[in-house]
């Protein structure tokens, strides 16, 4: 029933169902570091000075007293299940075959996804997805094996 009400409100706004998600895992790892002090209305007053995107969707959170992890998570999911939601990924990396096999295993897992991809001259693999990124670089592997 909550759930609706947010949800039902964050429609309404002028945010895709991408940048949603994409504020609410920022407003996952700002509640996991300073859960207390987002209470404070002087943060809050920061937080709307910087981006008032974030202000806006802590303050719907904080109304229906959902500013926890587990609420966010469940909002998110449910935003993704009901909405135009769209991964959107972007891979750098050297132009080889083992490129393409990512691209399709990232189109298998995710097929509405968008995909841009980068060349590199560098021996290293940067994919980035909302909040998320993976990054490996042959430096770092001889290290390890070398170490």
């Amino acid at each position: 029933m909550w759930n609706n009400k947010i949800i039902n409100i964050i429609s309404e706004s002028s945010l895709s169902s991408n940048d949603t998600v994409f504020y609410f895992e920022i407003i996952s790892k700002l509640i996991k570091k300073y859960w207390q002090k987002l209470q404070d209305i002087q943060i809050q007053n920061i937080i709307k000075k910087c981006d008032e995107k974030i202000y806006f969707l802590l303050q719907v959170l904080q109304k229906y007293k959902k500013d926890n992890i587990p609420d966010i998570k469940t909002i998110v999911k449910e935003i993704k299940n009901k909405s135009e939601y769209n991964p959107s990924f972007e891979i750098n990396m050297i132009e080889t075959s083992t490129k393409y096999n990512i691209e399709e295993k990232i189109q298998k897992k995710f097929p509405q996804s968008t995909i841009k991809t980068k060349n590199n001259i560098d021996l290293w693999i940067f994919i980035h997805w909302g909040w998320r990124y993976y990054k490996r670089n042959i430096d770092q592997d001889l290290e390890k094996v070398l170490w």
